[in-house]
């Protein structure tokens, strides 16, 4: 009896739909990889013949989407995802978008099925909503691309799904943050901001310690709502985000986005909200500030990092920094310059040109928003010269590729990072705030 019961069991779990999917498609080997080119040349000849189409809906099919159900797959998925995006986006779509259609209806249909069945496990779910993230339908211009609409949809569906895992709502944010800044009507914009705006202003509890996942989701939000450009008919976004931007409650690289947001609406008189533009443009000129300031706090923590046991050494003279290596200066200093660019950008975004902000200044607050934003540029470029990093020549002996490049002039970490903060202080002087103290190294 209980060997029946076993047959039983083991005959249940083979009939299981992923199981009978690995069986009814034929295995995507090498032979299936080989047809690609056969594929694409069928696909270019776009002969509509139903030999033609039956080859290519069988490669789609029985290859790039069977492989994902592979035992060993779960690490290639990745891989597996970008590789179908380049056929689609690289050769399918630019040559033919109507002959491209039926594909994209099949993958759709399949990457949708592979997401809503909980059988699938995690990675796989995550990396099929990834695809359907990056779907498109038209590429044109860079200004002229459009998603996948029925993918778009989809996403919309999840994010209203109060049972959908909380990772593909991650996924799904992500993807609607990139159809937001895409050619898409003012109708589909629209339905996006309810779902940015849900999760873009949770405020953070006092004493509470927010998980990972939360910031993810309000950083990510937050951009979405910078994609859309809508201050909101009276600026209740500019004030929503502003107060992001102002408040020490969230992570700096959430406030960061804020600012970056609102640099990025397209804001124009009366749609400002409760703040005047010269009021918006100081805060986050400040923010700024305050944000390099940390950076600078940050930079002595990571050359401890660097140098275990870091010390430094006194001499007959005071006291001197420990020395870095060569790749040790480059290390720290291509850390500094991508981090202080990173700041530096949402003030440059909000002032450079004729931005949205830019054209509500006027007189006085237009001389010093210029004077401020000419100060940012000096400091977000004053690397460009010692910080970048090359690899070395080939056949180099040098044992890393983490090498200054020739023209520059052996630049000393702690020397840079000194310069940082003098220049923060110029331009915390044009803002009239205090100076930053420089740290006694001990």
């Amino acid at each position: 009896m209980k060997k029946y019961i076993l047959f039983f069991l083991v005959g249940f779990m083979l009939l299981s739909p992923e199981n009978l999917f690995a069986q009814q498609q034929p295995p995507p080997y090498k032979d299936m990889e080989k047809q690609t080119g056969v594929v694409m040349d069928r696909f270019i000849a776009n002969t509509g013949s139903d030999e033609d189409k039956k080859t290519i809906q069988s490669y789609f099919l029985n290859y790039q989407v069977a492989r994902w159900y592979q035992d060993d797959s779960e690490v290639k998925l990745p891989q597996f995802r970008e590789e179908l995006l380049g056929i689609l986006k690289q050769k399918m779509l630019p040559r033919n978008e109507e002959a491209a259609k039926p594909v994209l209806n099949l993958l759709f249909t399949q990457f949708k099925n592979m997401v809503q069945d909980p059988a699938n496990p995690p990675v796989r779910r995550y990396n099929a909503m990834l695809f359907l993230c990056d779907m498109e339908q038209h590429r044109g211009t860079p200004d002229d691309v459009v998603p996948y609409l029925p993918a778009s949809d989809f996403l919309l569906t999840v994010m209203k799904d109060k049972s959908a895992a909380k990772y593909l709502k991650i996924a799904a944010l992500r993807g609607l943050k990139d159809h937001a800044g895409m050619n898409i009507d003012a109708q589909r914009k629209a339905a996006m901001a309810p779902a940015f705006a849900q999760y873009a202003f949770v405020v953070p509890q006092k004493d509470e310690t927010e998980t990972g996942d939360i910031i993810w989701m309000r950083e990510l939000a937050i951009e979405g709502i910078g994609q859309l450009r809508d201050p909101g008919a009276g600026g209740e976004n500019v004030d929503k985000l502003l107060a992001i931007v102002v408040s020490s409650a969230y992570p700096t690289e959430t406030r960061l986005a804020a600012a970056t947001a609102i640099s990025r609406l397209s804001l124009v008189e009366g749609r400002t909200g409760k703040s005047k533009p010269g009021e918006i443009y100081q805060e986050i000129a400040k923010f700024t500030v305050e944000a390099l300031a940390k950076e600078y706090q940050r930079q002595l923590v990571l050359q401890r990092g660097v140098l275990p046991g870091y010390e430094t050494t006194k001499t007959a003279g005071g006291t001197s920094a420990q020395e870095l290596t060569t790749e040790q200066n480059a290390l720290l200093l291509r850390s500094l310059r991508q981090r202080v660019k990173t700041i530096a950008l949402p003030m440059l975004e909000a002032l450079s040109g004729n931005t949205a902000l830019s054209r509500l200044l006027a007189g006085t607050e237009q001389a010093q928003a210029e004077r401020v934003s000419k100060q940012i540029r000096i400091i977000s470029v004053m690397y460009d010269k010692t910080g970048i990093i090359q690899k070395p020549a080939s056949g180099s002996a040098a044992s890393s590729d983490l090498v200054p490049r020739a023209e520059d002039t052996d630049p000393k970490f702690h020397v840079e990072r000194g310069r940082l903060l003098t220049e923060i202080n110029v331009l915390g002087k044009l803002l009239n705030m205090a100076p930053i103290p420089k740290i006694q190294e001990k």
